[in-house]
């Protein structure tokens, strides 16, 4: 248990000093690159990486940290794809309610989907589950607008004069 916490602890810091570095590169790259490297790099290698995990201290750090990695790619960005996204007049609602849905429909089952795998014998599906949502996500991102370089709308772009 103890080990378990070093380990969450370690990655999470790791995760935090990624954060900053993600938004560097999504404002060099743009947004849609790091989300269809985020959703195709976990539909990739979420079943090699759950495979892993062990008990041991390196097993776990090695799979979070190369989780944190992969989840940069989604977290430095999505604030900003959302605002960037949606005109001012409906961008709560735009947000809101499919985001709400999907950690709902996915976020919101996931405990009882593995629950019912692991249950029917079948546990080692989950990392494929999550493997197909993540590609589904991937072609959500192929079809999204880059959002890196517009002017936000709702906003002005010139500067107010005093």
């Amino acid at each position: 248990m103890e080990e378990a916490l070093a380990v969450g602890t370690r990655s999470l810091a790791f995760f935090a000093l990624l954060q900053p570095l993600g938004g560097i590169l999504s404002d060099r790259i743009g947004r849609k690159p790091l989300l269809r490297g985020f959703s195709l790099g976990f539909a990739v290698l979420v079943v090699p990486l759950l495979r892993l995990v062990t008990d041991a201290f390196w097993s776990l750090l090695l799979v979070q940290c190369a989780g944190m990695i992969l989840l940069t790619g989604y977290t430095e960005v999505a604030a900003a794809v959302n605002a960037e996204f949606f005109p001012a007049r409906v961008r709560a609602a735009g947000i809101g309610f499919p985001y709400s849905l999907t950690v709902a429909l996915f976020g919101g089952t996931a405990p009882y989907v593995g629950t019912w795998f692991a249950s029917s014998g079948h546990g080692d599906l989950f990392p494929w589950y999550v493997a197909a949502l993540c590609l589904v996500s991937f072609v959500v991102y192929l079809t999204l607008p880059e959002t890196a370089r517009r002017p936000l709308e709702g906003t002005d772009a010139a500067p107010e004069r005093a």
